[in-house]
């Protein structure tokens, strides 16, 4: 048992435990690279052709128009409208990405029994179930979970900045709330942390 506890430990390390971000070169390498410095410039080289600027097909379009101003849609001298020509309409993109903290409120459709109905099996009230929740009774959806795990365990990103950040667009979220609902998630990743080999009774712990 001891051995696969050490298994354990091993792997929740790597997968959760602190990394530089910077890693050294071999001493044998920087030796090299410190005799022999590089006359090349960073960046992109005098006479070469540039790639253009980058396709990105997968982006959504979210349409947007603008247009004149109503006192500019027409002459400021004699009044009379100018006429629309759509052959001379130019598009241009920006590329943006929109985050916000949000609220989805759904609507339950609801109905009563027909009057005429007299069916013992049907109830008077029939209502939309009530939407699935990854926590019993939690107001926190789930891409709210994968919002703090990809933060904290594919970014480094502290819990405080990760707080501070969701307060910053209104939604402000204790401490005690985060690290109790990672705590109870943290049964879902035991099939991704355990292997038949090194079965345990105990859970995944995230740290934050």
């Amino acid at each position: 048992m001891a051995l696969e506890d050490a298994k354990i430990k091993d792997l929740q390390n790597r997968l959760f435990g602190k990394k530089s971000e910077k890693q050294r070169a071999p001493r044998s390498q920087r030796s090299d690279q410190g005799n022999r410095p590089s006359k090349r410039k960073r960046g992109q080289q005098s006479g070469s052709s540039g790639h253009g600027r980058t396709k990105r097909p997968d982006l959504p379009i979210v349409a947007d128009e603008h247009d004149l101003d109503d006192d500019q849609k027409r002459c400021s001298t004699c009044g009379l409208p100018h006429r629309p020509n759509p052959a001379l309409e130019e598009y241009s993109d920006v590329i943006e990405v929109e985050v916000e903290a949000h609220v989805r409120r759904i609507r339950r459709r609801a109905y009563t029994r027909n009057p005429g109905c007299t069916c013992e099996d049907t109830p008077a009230i029939l209502s939309a179930a009530p939407p699935a929740r990854l926590i019993p009774r939690s107001d926190y959806d789930v891409s709210f979970w994968v919002e703090i795990i990809l933060r904290k365990y594919r970014y480094g990103q502290p819990v405080h900045r990760t707080l501070q950040d969701l307060s910053d667009q209104g939604l402000a979220v204790s401490p005690g709330t985060l690290a109790g609902g990672l705590q109870a998630i943290a049964p879902l990743f035991e099939p991704a942390l355990f292997t038949s080999s090194a079965k345990t009774s105990s859970s995944p712990v995230f740290y934050i």
